[in-house]
């Protein structure tokens, strides 16, 4: 006699459908978010290394190249987390404020061709250093 089994043995195929249409989406918005919240902290370290570092120095003026450059391989500029920078440094009143923004290229932060870019700033303000060697108060 043959022996009718029904839906017996299916489980497993249900369980690879569920992964393939549920958690692998969950998994790339996981992806795509750790990707983001990175890029916002290294434009946001970038915007306070760069102030400080402007800060600290004897002459201001000369020490916007040196910390434009570090600002640009804290944020890995020409990666897709940051294609381009703009490095913008404002000195009055005795103070420094910084602000970096990078464009952030969308295709490559999910392992998906999204497309766009978006861009993330940051705004760094140091006091300038009163103490510095050479300094008139």
């Amino acid at each position: 006699m043959r022996r009718c089994r029904g839906d017996r043995g299916e489980g497993a195929l249900d369980i690879t459908v569920m992964a393939t249409c549920f958690f692998v989406p969950v998994l790339l918005l996981l992806i795509y978010a750790g990707r983001m919240n990175s890029s916002h902290a290294a434009v946001e370290s970038a915007a306070r290394h760069g102030a400080r570092t402007i800060s600290i120095a004897r002459d201001p003026a000369l020490a916007v190249d040196a910390a434009e450059d570090d600002a640009g391989l804290t944020v890995r500029l020409g990666s897709s987390m940051c294609t381009s920078m703009d490095f913008d440094p404002v000195v009055a009143d005795g103070q420094v404020t910084v602000t970096v923004t990078c464009q952030v290229d969308l295709s490559e932060l999910a392992l998906l061709p999204v497309p766009g870019s978006t861009q993330v700033h940051a705004t760094a303000t140091e006091v300038l250093d009163r103490h510095r060697e050479g300094s008139v108060p």
